[in-house]
């Protein structure tokens, strides 16, 4: 089996074993530990393009996958930047004039503008390009709504 291992953000963090292409054998054990740089801390580790696990010690492919090229990413937000929620264990972000909703799995995410228009919706994880500069309100499922700013 390959792996690409990768990060979403190279200035944000890194990987050990550093990003690029392996090969495994069926069965044998994919270890990697992500470190996220000063000023930015570790999200999650996504696999197959799922959020796979949040601890950055491991990652582990799973025997489905026996076969494919699995593409691995590690994923870095700002510390400093919008303050984490714990909204059904989900995290948002911005990251290249997009806003980032992580570990929303079973949550419904609404995006609204300043004058309270819901400009946007999703279900589960997702990634919101944003056209315009400004301040947006991010609601996860129940959870009360975070301001979120989104610079150019």
């Amino acid at each position: 089996m390959t792996v690409i291992l990768s990060v979403n953000n190279e200035a944000m963090g890194y990987t050990n074993p550093a990003a690029g292409t392996y090969t495994y054998n069926v069965g044998d054990t994919v270890s990697a530990e992500a470190f996220a740089n000063e000023g930015y801390k570790f999200v999650s580790w996504n696999v197959l393009g799922q959020e796979f696990t949040t601890n950055p010690i491991e990652v582990i492919i799973p025997a489905e996958a026996a076969g494919l090229t699995v593409n691995v990413v590690a994923t870095f937000a700002p510390e400093n930047g919008i303050s984490d929620i714990d909204a059904n264990s989900a995290v948002i972000y911005t990251e290249n004039n997009k806003i980032v909703v992580t570990g929303a799995e079973n949550a419904t995410t609404y995006v609204y503008d300043v004058v309270g228009r819901c400009i946007a919706k999703a279900q589960g994880n997702a990634t919101f390009a944003m056209d315009k500069t400004g301040v947006y309100l991010v609601k996860v499922g129940n959870a009360p709504a975070q301001r979120v700013v989104v610079v150019k």
